[in-house]
């Protein structure tokens, strides 16, 4: 009976509570803890980055719209000067300026040795307006003597600048004197040639730059006229036949 007695007893919770942790058990734990203390670290961290986010953002400067402005203002006005010179072209469709020289006359040629000579001639230039829509502004007008086959002018003028009207036509009397103007050799030989035939040839250059207007819309183009003259030798040289062109450049 005493044996029976003896036998292995139940332990108390109380008796369990103070038994002492395994170690696997207090490195599962520990390596919790842990882990929850760095999700908290990082989740802190995390809102201390995302709180500049939540500022309010900064107002733009004066410089950056007045920048703005400017850029819309050019655009515009790029829009603008395309839409008129389309108007300008497929609707209206401008015919260049006519320049023509009806009346011309020489009073003298003189060539002496080597190769200079001293003339007076006066003509007529006929400025003319063909559209009749638009109006015209004539400027930067230089008009120059060349003798044939010369490529410099033995004399020149400008003329100050002139509006047209619609199909209206203008005339310049133009007085040229040129004074010992060089020549090459074989031109003051052909043009001595041509006085004693009384046939003598003379070619007068135009450059000018006109302005279309049609209310306020503008459209600017740079000409080029060109007459070939034959005339009867001087005193009394009068013209015999023209032939004048005008083209862009």
């Amino acid at each position: 009976m005493n044996e029976m007695e003896d036998g292995p007893s139940l332990s108390s919770p109380s008796q369990t509570k103070n038994n002492k942790l395994s170690p696997l058990y207090q490195f599962v734990v520990s390596k919790h803890l842990k882990n929850r203390q760095i999700d908290s670290f990082a989740f802190q961290q995390l809102g201390s980055r995302d709180t500049p986010m939540l500022r309010h953002p900064q107002r733009t400067s004066l410089l950056i719209w007045c920048g703005a402005v400017l850029c819309m203002v050019f655009t515009l006005l790029l829009i603008f000067v395309a839409v008129s010179i389309l108007v300008i072209f497929l609707v209206i469709q401008p015919k260049d300026p006519v320049f023509d020289t009806p009346e011309a006359s020489i009073t003298s040629i003189l060539t002496y040795p080597p190769a200079f000579m001293d003339a007076d001639i006066t003509f007529l230039a006929n400025f003319s307006n063909p559209n009749t829509k638009l109006d015209v502004r004539f400027e930067y007008l230089d008009v120059e003597l060349f003798v044939p086959d010369s490529d410099n002018p033995i004399a020149s003028q400008i003329l100050d600048p002139f509006n047209q009207r619609p199909g209206e036509a203008g005339f310049v009397s133009i007085h040229l004197q040129p004074r010992s103007a060089h020549l090459p050799l074989d031109l003051a030989v052909k043009l001595q040639n041509q006085e004693q035939s009384n046939r003598v040839a003379i070619d007068i250059h135009s450059n000018f730059r006109v302005t279309f207007k049609l209310g306020v819309l503008h459209y600017t183009q740079n000409l080029h006229g060109k007459c070939k003259l034959e005339m009867t030798s001087p005193p009394n040289g009068f013209l015999l036949k023209r032939s004048c062109k005008i083209s862009r450049w």
